[in-house]
C-alpha cells in the first residue's frame, strides 16, 4: 500500500468512499438530514493498494495546525493499517510544514472514529461543543467527561 497525493482520476473512487462516510453518519443520526458531496478542499492524500483507492484523508491547513477532514477508509479495508498510514503521512506533512498541532473533530456518536483517532495518537481532548436541543431529538447516553454524563 502507498499513500500519495490525490489525482483527478481518483475522483470516482473518492466520491464512492465519501458516500460510505455519509451512510455511516446517517446510521449514527437517523433523525437528521445528513447530506454532503465529495469535494477537494485543502490537500487530499490517497491510500492505494494494488492500484485501487482504499482510503483518503483531507488536510485542511490553518495558521498553526492541520485538521484531518475527512478521513475515509473503505469498509473492507478497515483494521488493516490504512487509516494509520494516512494519519502517519498527515503528521509527517504537518511537521514538515512547521505546524504545532494535528486535530480531528469526529461526530460525538462516532465511537469508532474516536477510538481510531485515540489509537493513532490524537489523544488530547482540546475543545468540546456542548449543546441544548430546543426541539426533541433522539439522543442516547454517551460519554463521561469531567465526571459528568453527556448524551450523544
Amino acid at each position: 500500500m502507498i499513500v500519495r497525493e490525490y489525482r483527478a482520476e481518483d475522483e470516482p473512487a473518492c466520491r464512492a468512499l465519501f458516500e460510505e462516510l455519509v451512510e455511516v453518519h446517517r446510521g449514527l443520526y437517523p433523525d437528521a438530514e445528513i447530506r454532503g458531496a465529495f469535494q477537494v478542499e485543502g490537500r487530499l492524500l490517497v491510500a492505494e493498494d494494488e492500484g485501487r483507492v482504499v482510503g483518503y484523508a483531507g488536510m485542511l491547513r490553518h495558521p498553526h495546525s492541520v485538521e484531518v477532514e475527512p478521513i475515509v477508509i473503505a469498509r473492507g479495508q478497515r483494521g488493516r493499517g490504512v487509516g494509520r498510514a494516512l494519519i502517519d503521512r498527515v503528521v509527517s506533512e504537518a511537521r514538515a510544514e512547521g505546524v504545532t498541532q494535528v486535530y480531528a473533530q469526529p461526530a460525538g456518536r462516532n465511537a469508532d472514529a474516536l477510538a481510531f483517532f485515540n489509537s493513532v495518537g490524537l489523544d488530547v481532548l482540546a475543545y468540546t461543543r456542548v449543546q441544548l436541543d430546543l426541539t426533541p431529538r433522539d439522543r442516547r447516553p454517551g460519554e463521561t467527561i469531567a465526571g459528568r454524563e453527556f448524551r450523544v
